[in-house]
């Protein structure tokens, strides 16, 4: 609200967003992670670490896009002020461990033993720089 309006001629979406928005999602995509899982583990192992994974995703996804013009470690009290109610959304996040937890069956998944956590967290942290570094 502190900021002016932006000019009605103005496109919604500026190149930079639709250049972010691509390039979070191919990231996110994750296909080809998922071959490399297909080949070391089972089916719904695989699976499970990609939900996992995507559920990671947003969580920095949400958390740097509310400072779409600036990186969020620069400022990182003025980035954790900025939306308070985000870190609601991060900690509703935790329910999809529930969800692994104790109802695996109802999203084809199965409990992930420490090992497997590596693939989420790493994906995560690795996603988190590349988009910092831009």
């Amino acid at each position: 609200m502190s900021g002016s309006p932006k000019q009605p001629e103005r496109q919604f979406f500026d190149h930079q967003q639709v250049s972010r928005i691509l390039l979070f999602g191919l990231l996110m995509g994750g296909f080809f992670l998922f071959r490399y899982l297909l080949g070391l583990y089972p089916y719904e192992v695989a699976v499970t670490i990609m939900f996992t994974s995507f559920v990671r995703f947003q969580w920095f996804n949400d958390i740097q896009a509310h400072k779409e013009h600036k990186p969020f470690l620069v400022n990182i009290r003025r980035s954790l002020t900025i939306n308070p109610l985000i870190f609601m959304g991060v900690g509703a996040g935790f329910l999809q461990l529930t969800a692994l937890s104790f109802i695996p069956d109802w999203f084809g998944t199965v409990p992930m033993s420490g090992e497997l956590w590596m693939y989420p967290v790493e994906l995560a942290l690795l996603t988190f720089c590349i988009i910092e570094a831009i």
